[in-house]
């Protein structure tokens, strides 16, 4: 009798509980807007793919259903995060007018206390400008390479009314999705020490010169170009193929050359100020080498 009604009271609740669940409605993740699955498509367009896992396009995900949309007059910017660390932010910025996409990826380093460093990028990867934000949130550039303008400044009428604006232009916003710690904790700070530190262990695996491609060197620290907001001209030294820039740090002496070519690629070596006759002198060996380490036979 007993074992029979205990047999009844697993049957009932078993039964109960197929019943919760039956009617229990499964929350699904919100699908992304219209919009937003157009805008996504319109990147994947734009991404050249390629076998490197490393590529600079192919290490972003896009967080598709975080995008933030912000309407001014007839045109739409779409923010996206690509890539988040507690000192680092990757963003997609894209701004849609006249039914044309027009994006780029935009680096925050949330370094230093009293700046924000900002480096733009095509969506490939390559490097258009590196400036920063200073403590009175007034933006300063420091490099523009090729023909960079930013997003384009474009007409455009705010809702219900006739008055004609503008929305985007090359000075950068200040990003949407800043990191849970960023420039307001001490451990955050990147330390002169850690600069220099970096610059005197640069080397190859090669010959050992003070020459080594930038993607090792931003693996092991990403503060590198963060830490030095100075450089020469716009223009550069040519070597080859290859622009060089030469950075500072804060107390104005130079400490390493950004080395990149006209390419998708953007920065492939960063050079230590001392050793740039190496590089002239071994130029096409760097070249061939790079060819090889990023894995892109067109050049």
């Amino acid at each position: 009798m007993k074992i029979a009604f205990k047999s009844l009271l697993l049957v009932m609740l078993v039964g109960m509980i197929y019943a919760c669940l039956r009617e229990k409605k499964i929350e699904q993740p919100s699908p992304v807007s219209k919009e937003v699955e157009q805008l996504s498509k319109w990147y994947n367009r734009q991404v050249i793919h390629n076998e490197n896992p490393s590529a600079f396009a192919l290490r972003n995900k896009a967080d598709w259903e975080g995008t933030v949309i912000e309407k001014k007059g007839d045109s739409t910017l779409f923010t996206t995060l690509l890539w988040k660390d507690d000192q680092t932010v990757r963003e997609l910025q894209v701004t849609y007018y006249k039914n044309i996409y027009t994006g780029l990826v935009r680096q925050y380093g949330y370094i230093q206390k009293d700046s924000t460093a900002v480096t733009t990028f095509s969506i490939n990867g390559k490097t258009l400008d590196i400036g920063y934000f200073d403590a009175t949130n007034t933006y300063i550039r420091n490099v523009v390479t090729g023909k960079f303008k930013g997003l384009p400044t474009v007409e455009s009428y705010p809702p219900r009314t006739g008055i004609k604006g503008h929305t985007l232009t090359d000075i950068p916003p200040r990003g949407t999705y800043f990191p849970e710690t960023g420039s307001s904790v001490s451990d955050a700070y990147f330390s002169e020490d850690e600069f220099n530190g970096i610059l005197e262990n640069l080397k190859n695996g090669l010959n050992a010169e003070p020459i080594e491609f930038y993607l090792l060197v931003s693996n092991k620290n990403n503060k590198i170009l963060h830490a030095s907001t100075y450089t020469v001209d716009a223009k550069g030294i040519l070597v080859g193929d290859y622009r060089l820039t030469l950075h500072y740090d804060s107390n104005g002496l130079a400490k390493f050359y950004t080395a990149s070519r006209n390419s998708i690629l953007g920065i492939e070596y960063i050079i230590r100020a001392d050793a740039l006759s190496k590089f002239r002198h071994n130029y096409r060996l760097y070249k061939r080498l790079a060819n090889v380490f990023y894995s892109q036979d067109v050049f």
